[in-house]
């Protein structure tokens, strides 16, 4: 009984992983975590994982230490096929 529970809410898991209002709201909860963290405001308005190959975030905003804005971004796209780890990595 509870190992077919536990293979129900792995199912369940992992479809939900694949949509958008669910992978939205670990993104935000991860911004809110870092917001209190650093006492800064770090908000992700939407975010959406492509397939396997992508990922489309919307609505990207973090301030700096003096409460300025570091970071603003409407749309970022990340490509994971463009990322190259050997050419990126500092030395």
């Amino acid at each position: 009984m509870l190992v077919e529970l536990l293979l129900i809410l792995l199912i369940f898991v992992a479809f939900a992983i694949r949509t958008s209002w669910f992978q939205t709201y670990l993104a935000q909860q991860a911004a809110s975590f870092l917001s209190n963290g650093l006492g800064k405001e770090v908000r992700i308005d939407k975010i959406n994982l492509v397939f396997i190959d992508g990922i489309d975030i919307k609505g990207a905003y973090v301030e700096d230490t003096q409460s300025d804005t570091l970071l603003y971004a409407e749309n970022i796209n990340i490509r994971l096929q463009e990322l190259n780890v050997k050419e990126s990595f500092l030395i």
